[in-house]
């Protein structure tokens, strides 16, 4: 499926079987940008269902319609390197973010 994905936009992995390794705190910094991506889109969706509630703008309910499917698929990511980052034994804990300023 990976590959499929990679050649919808004309990328394809010529040496996928290389295993590649990446320090822990990279990985941790991979996985929170991925998560944020994945947030942003999802913001995005409820926003456009908040200013188009009874699809009354076609446009709008199609851009809605494909942001779904993006957050989704990001948010799909996003787990599946939270599984590849706790099989190879990295742990997360939560903490307190600070207030924005």
């Amino acid at each position: 499926m990976q590959n499929l994905a990679l050649s919808k936009i004309g990328v394809r992995v010529i040496n996928p079987e290389l295993p590649i390794t990446i320090d822990g705190a990279s990985f941790a910094n991979l996985i929170l940008d991925q998560h944020l991506h994945s947030e942003n889109l999802r913001l995005a969706v409820a926003l456009l269902k908040a200013l188009n509630p009874h699809d009354s703008s076609e446009e709008l309910s199609a851009l809605q319609g494909n942001l779904h499917g993006l957050s989704m698929a990001a948010a799909g990511v996003t787990g599946e390197l939270l599984r590849v980052a706790s099989a190879q034994g990295l742990i997360f804990e939560l903490i307190e973010s600070s207030p924005l300023h």
